[in-house]
């Protein structure tokens, strides 16, 4: 207080939330004092810091990658004295780029999976990470921080094409017919992968190895004794549905084999010696006897 009788403040109350002073005022002449005086002063328009109550958490949330998008994960939950503030919810991550998979809405506090983005484990620089929640009236904020962590889940191993094709030579029991060329992806690193397959009626003609997709035969082929060859070079075809496993999931496509008849017999004449009498007057140029010969090749090899 100046001598004048003037109060003046001697710092900013800004940001004070006492609502009113009581002070004692005492007026002297240097010889007699009159007083003490009681002068309120009333602060207006104290602003009271929101407050979030459930954060932060004994531990980390966790949220499971491929989760439904705009799931709802967690609910911020505040306290203001100022009953009739506004508040608008914000939220930041480090790593910064997380962030972009996640959503907050102001009006129900909710905190959700993006609903455009899906959450992809293998897709994060780091699959631990901060999200720094703030919560603002417009004239003050309060920020806690929400620690997520990133669940990693078992995903299907995929044929990239939904059929393959293999064309071999008939052959002999256990013999490798080739790599049909798999192609496939697998989201998840690092998995075990195995082969199987279904030939339904032609069982027993093939077998793949487990680890490679590798065909061989598991008998003997000869398209040359298969009804189904009337020409030289036809082949027959068989359907097989192969599977890829990670050892939980699968996925299924077409493969058809192609057995070609190939020129794998020595033709045989019929007798080992054929014998033929010819009148001494016989003409010339005129057939007169034949030999008789077999290939067990089909068609004329």
């Amino acid at each position: 207080m100046k001598a004048t009788g003037e109060i003046v403040l001697t710092w900013s109350i800004e940001g004070e939330f006492v609502p009113a002073y009581d002070l004692y005022v005492y007026v002297t002449d240097g010889k007699s004092t009159t007083g003490p005086r009681s002068l309120t002063v009333h602060v207006l328009d104290i602003n009271y810091v929101p407050v979030i109550k459930n954060l932060p958490l004994p531990s980390a949330l966790v949220v499971s990658e491929n989760s439904v998008l705009g799931l709802s994960i967690f609910q911020v939950s505040i306290q203001d004295i100022d009953g009739h503030d506004t508040h608008i919810y914000s939220m930041t991550s480090s790593p910064s780029d997380v962030v972009l998979y996640f959503d907050i809405d102001s009006a129900t506090r909710l905190i959700s999976t993006s609903a455009t983005s899906n959450i992809n484990y293998e897709a994060f620089s780091s699959t631990s990470f901060t999200f720094a929640i703030t919560v603002s009236d417009t004239k003050d904020s309060a920020s806690q921080n929400l620690t997520v962590i990133i669940a990693n889940q078992n995903e299907a191993p995929v044929f990239t094409k939904a059929s393959y094709a293999l064309s071999v030579d008939e052959g002999s029991a256990e013999t490798v017919l080739g790599d049909p060329g798999y192609l496939y992806q697998d989201e998840d690193t690092g998995d075990t992968h195995k082969f199987s397959m279904n030939c339904a009626s032609n069982i027993g003609y093939f077998s793949i190895a487990p680890t490679t997709g590798f065909i061989s035969l598991a008998t003997d082929i000869d398209v040359d004794a298969n009804i189904d060859v009337d020409a030289a070079g036809s082949a027959t075809s068989y359907t097989c549905s192969i599977k890829v496993s990670d050892g939980a999931l699968t996925d299924s496509a077409s493969l058809t084999i192609n057995v070609n008849n190939v020129n794998d017999n020595t033709p045989r004449f019929s007798n080992n010696l054929f014998t033929h009498y010819l009148d001494i007057n016989y003409p010339a140029n005129t057939a007169f006897g034949s030999t008789v010969s077999t290939d067990a090749d089909a068609g004329a090899f």
